[in-house]
């Protein structure tokens, strides 16, 4: 009895990700000629997001803040979303199956919708300014 919960834990990660490995799971992000790092975070909806990859999403401009659009799949939102965003998430939104990545506060910093953060961009946000308004943004592992 005294080694159940070793044997348990060991057990459990044959099918649920390490979560300190899965919160530094690296992933790129080709747009526009640039190649961005962007750095998963450990939530359920980011590992069903990883499991995608790779994928292309055809993501517009909004607002001064944010490039978003179609997810090829959709993700099963189980965490809890937010209705405000720190520069350089890369979220999802189950109301209408988006993925974005958010690079700069604007003079509307709260969302209509809430969105699940998935990551941060780790690379430099200024390419976000030199974007046509609509990109295909490639995610790869």
């Amino acid at each position: 009895m005294d080694s159940a919960p070793t044997r348990v834990s060991a057990w459990l990660k044959r099918f649920v990700p390490d979560a300190q490995a899965s919160s530094l799971r690296k992933i790129s992000c080709t747009v526009g000629g640039r190649k961005l790092t962007i750095e998963l975070n450990n939530t359920p909806e980011a590992m069903e997001f990883y499991r995608q990859l790779p994928l292309k999403a055809r993501m517009g401009e909004f607002g001064g803040r944010e490039f978003y659009g179609p997810m090829p799949g959709k993700i099963n939102a189980v965490s809890k979303g937010q209705y405000t965003f720190e520069d350089g998430t890369l979220t999802y939104c189950p109301t209408n199956d988006t993925v974005a990545i958010f690079y700069a506060q604007s003079t509307r910093p709260h969302l209509s919708m809430a969105v699940y953060p998935m990551g941060k961009v780790t690379s430099d946000l200024s390419v976000f300014n030199e974007l046509k308004s609509y990109e295909v943004f490639e995610f790869t592992k």
